[in-house]
């Protein structure tokens, strides 16, 4: 083996360091992190934690409902309509806090999550404003690996995010994919 090997190999992994252009280094302080509650969105918030503790960054965790995952407004709701719709939503939004919680802990989160929050509207829209106006360095998220082409790699919310997202994305298949 070279010398140059061993000596690489004896100093232990590379400490992660993202160049731009220049002398400039790209430093992550945030990462947001958008759940659906998929097999490749918990598998991206595996990677976030992995990188956050490698990079010393905070992690904000999002999960987006649309109106008619929130509210009720699918074909089980139209079978209780004498239920208001604010008390669907509220139920709605506690068990999507359960699952959050539930989420957050079997990935191995403890205190290194700032904000784990629950949004209604369209997931793709919400998660680039959330990404503009929140001061994101990076956002990792899930894919869903069904489709071909490269749909079948990224989902239609993924592909907004990476799409429209004013900072890097890194996307995270499920492992069967």
């Amino acid at each position: 083996m070279a010398t140059g090997m061993r000596a690489l190999l004896a100093s232990g992994p590379p400490q992660p360091r993202l160049p731009l252009e220049g002398n400039a280094m790209f430093k992550v302080n945030k990462i947001l992190v958008p759940l659906d509650f998929s097999v490749a969105s918990q598998r991206a918030l595996k990677y976030a934690r992995a990188l956050s503790q490698q990079l010393g960054a905070t992690v904000d965790v999002l999960h987006v409902g649309s109106e008619a995952e929130m509210r009720g407004l699918d074909e089980v709701s139209v079978l209780l309509k004498g239920v208001p719709g604010s008390t669907l939503e509220s139920y709605n939004e506690r068990d999507a806090q359960r699952a959050l919680t539930v989420l957050l802990r079997d990935a191995g989160f403890d205190r290194e999550v700032r904000n784990d929050e629950i949004e209604q509207g369209k997931p793709g829209e919400v998660i680039v404003q959330r990404i503009k106006d929140g001061g994101y360095d990076l956002v990792v998220i899930g894919t869903r690996g069904r489709r071909k082409g490269l749909s079948r790699f990224v989902g239609s919310v993924a592909m907004q995010v990476v799409q429209d997202s004013p900072v890097p994305v890194f996307t995270c298949q499920p492992e069967h994919a």
